[in-house]
């Protein structure tokens, strides 16, 4: 096996170990801007553009590979795989 660092999970920095319940609590205008924005990251960390960049950049990748591969990852990296093939 092989670590790719491109696999790593959205980073939500600030809001890293919390609920979204508590994260509306604390930071309602937050949560809001990055619900509604994609480029927005009001945490600190990655938004869901940057996440969607990275899963572009690998699922492209795959291309140049020969031969089968099983990738195990995070719920927001496959989300964004899957939108990388729907086009």
């Amino acid at each position: 096996p092989t670590v790719a660092p491109i696999l790593q999970d959205l980073d939500f920095a600030q809001w890293s170990g919390k609920s979204i319940a508590d994260v509306s609590g604390e930071d309602p205008d937050g949560m809001a801007a990055w619900l509604s924005d994609p480029t927005s990251s009001p945490h600190g960390g990655e938004s869901l553009a940057d996440v969607s960049s990275r899963a572009s950049s690998f699922m492209t990748q795959l291309l140049t590979e020969r031969g089968h591969m099983i990738v195990v990852t995070h719920a927001a990296f496959i989300r964004a795989a899957i939108l990388h093939i729907l086009e």
